[in-house]
């Protein structure tokens, strides 16, 4: 990532835009990404495109394969299992840290509100960057500029399987949308505990619907 108040190098910003692509369905599973193609569309050179496909390959959300270039990745069950366990350990141990007086608390409020108005107009676009956002700002509070990195990485990858599961038919189980706000709702009052289960049956649940899709 670009430090704060840098210009982004040339092919970092082709990689946040095939990112976008990727994470918002545009790019589906396993869809080759010539790099001549994509060099004509950018106007740069094939070496920019290849390094912006090397950054996208060390986040997950590509792979180069022999003889058959770059592709999106595939994700798997095997896949989903272990993302969803980094997930667990990762999250659990920022709600640990959180404090009722932590000022992401009212930030987290806001993305929570966000994602039900999002659900409330079926815009799940919206809603699924609205929920990696928040999902990410909780890891974030832990104050670990590392964990937080290694984070946004695992939170990409996990797109990739509800791009597969079609996002468009709605966010996920019954209740997913509204417990983001009961989590914040249960930080805020100090109830540590009830967070943290509430997020184990939220994160256990998103597992299961995926893994049945």
């Amino acid at each position: 990532m670009t430090p704060s108040g840098l210009t982004p190098s040339v092919p970092e910003a082709i990689e946040k835009i095939l990112r976008d692509r990727i994470l918002s369905g545009g790019l589906k599973p396993d869809e080759p990404l010539r790099e001549v193609a994509l060099a004509e569309e950018f106007n740069v050179s094939r070496h920019t495109v290849r390094e912006a496909l090397l950054l996208l390959d060390r986040v997950g959300l590509v792979q180069k394969r022999s003889h058959r270039g770059s592709r999106v990745t595939v994700p798997d069950r095997d896949h989903l299992r272990e993302v969803m366990a980094l997930r667990q350990v990762a999250e659990s141990g920022a709600v640990r840290r959180i404090t009722r007086d932590n000022p992401a608390l009212d930030d987290l409020k806001s993305l929570a509100d966000g994602m039900e108005k999002s659900a409330a107009e079926e815009d799940w676009a919206r809603y699924g960057e609205l929920d990696r956002t928040f999902h990410t700002t909780l890891v974030a509070t832990a104050g670990s500029a590392r964990l937080t990195q290694l984070f946004a990485r695992t939170i990409g990858e996990l797109q990739l399987h509800f791009n597969e599961r079609d996002q468009a038919r709605g966010p996920g189980p019954h209740d997913h949308v509204v417990e983001h706000g009961h989590i914040v709702a249960y930080l805020k009052r100090g109830q540590v505990g009830d967070a943290l289960s509430l997020l184990d049956r939220h994160l256990s649940d998103a597992e299961r619907w995926l893994l049945e899709s």
